[in-house]
């Protein structure tokens, strides 16, 4: 009987048996499993991190609250107010910089005179802006400009409600001043602080800011929850003037006896 022929099976070098290489259909059908995995996973990674950052981000605005209403109880009820009036810009002092502002330029520009002696941190410790935003100072002249992503400090808490209605508003020195915390009507929707950054757009909330409140709260506020801001803002046309628009919490009309939520 002539011996059985069997097909040889083809050995690598090493005497084993060589392996099926991985075809290119089957490659890219692994590449689609992957993406197709990426695309379910980023969403709910992406919403975990935007709670997570507003959760801290809401915590450091009531600290915030905390320590300009420490403030106040120290300087007679009296909120903090950093510039001079009478003069076009003021410096504000840190332990390492100094920097001229104009009036309500210290609605951005507060860290600088109140971070140290009030928060016991510097100007640019994480602590005093949202999470995830990198600050950039840039020096123009002697006069400090900020990027946007920032705790804005509202501009009713150092000039005179009159200033804020239009019918009112003179613009002269005598409605620049600082507010006692006893002429606030409605702590519970009047701000004193809000992240102007980010005015976030997330698909399952809609647009919203976050917001801390004149009595120690604070929370997310959709846009659509809050009242007009006076249209002539801080009153650009003057001096004083700093913002381009007007900004919700930052520009309330009536100022303090004014709400900014509906």
């Amino acid at each position: 009987m002539p011996p059985r022929l069997t097909a040889a099976v083809p050995k690598d070098r090493t005497g084993g048996r060589r392996l099926r290489g991985v075809t290119l259909v089957e490659l890219l059908m692994a590449i689609g499993v992957i993406f197709v995995l990426l695309a379910i996973a980023l969403p709910s990674l992406s919403r975990s991190r935007d709670s997570a950052n507003t959760t801290v981000s809401l915590a450091r605005i009531r600290q915030l609250v905390v320590g300009v209403e420490s403030y106040a109880t120290s300087e007679r009820g009296c909120y903090p107010q950093l510039a001079e009036p009478s003069m076009r810009l003021t410096p504000l002092r840190s332990k390492d910089n100094s920097f001229l502002v104009s009036y309500f330029q210290t609605c951005q520009s507060w860290r600088w005179a109140m971070a140290e002696p009030w928060f016991g941190v510097p100007p640019t410790d994480p602590s005093l802006r949202p999470p995830g935003t990198v600050p950039e100072v840039r020096v123009r002249g002697a006069v400090v400009i900020t990027t946007e992503q920032e705790y804005l400090y509202s501009g009713t808490l150092f000039s005179d409600p009159g200033y804020w209605l239009p019918e009112t508003r003179r613009g002269d020195i005598s409605q620049f001043r600082a507010v006692r915390t006893s002429e606030v009507r409605s702590g519970s929707s009047k701000g004193v602080f809000i992240a102007l950054y980010p005015w976030v757009a997330a698909p399952e909330l809609g647009p919203h800011s976050l917001v801390g409140f004149a009595d120690g709260s604070a929370r997310r506020v959709a846009l659509d929850e809050f009242l007009p801001p006076l249209v002539q803002g801080d009153g650009r046309s003057h001096p004083p003037g700093y913002f381009r628009s007007s900004l919700p919490v930052v520009h309330t009309p009536g100022g303090v006896r004014g709400r900014d939520l509906k």
